[in-house]
């Protein structure tokens, strides 16, 4: 499981950008997460407030976008999606067969939005 981990660099991103604006507590994290991270997220929330708790963040809410992951076919131009498309684990374009493709979206984590706490 590396949620864990995941989230202890999310709160050290969090905790830079609470001191540089001079917020002393975070309310709630809004992120989107990409297909193709391999986070799963029942997990990332499952270890969140642990992880939290003594820092700024503590007792905030997380809220995670999952990001469908998008591919680019290399021989017919066409956009698909990857997962709905992979046979034996293998990405294949549904529209020409082509396993020749670029990951447009989807092996993203970017925090979008925090909520400050009130005082």
């Amino acid at each position: 499981m590396h949620e864990l981990g995941v989230v202890l660099n999310m709160l050290d991103t969090l905790d830079a950008a609470a001191k540089r604006y001079g917020v002393s507590r975070i309310a709630s994290v809004s992120v989107d997460v990409g297909e193709m991270t391999g986070i799963v997220p029942v997990y990332m929330h499952g270890v969140w407030p642990e992880a939290v708790n003594g820092t700024i963040c503590a007792g905030s809410e997380l809220y995670i976008n999952m990001v469908k992951a998008i591919a680019h076919c290399a021989d017919c131009g066409k956009d698909y999606e990857v997962m709905e498309n992979a046979r034996d684990e293998v990405p294949m374009c549904p529209f020409c067969g082509s396993t020749r493709w670029t990951l447009k979206q989807g092996d993203q984590l970017v925090i979008k939005e925090i909520e400050v706490a009130e005082e």
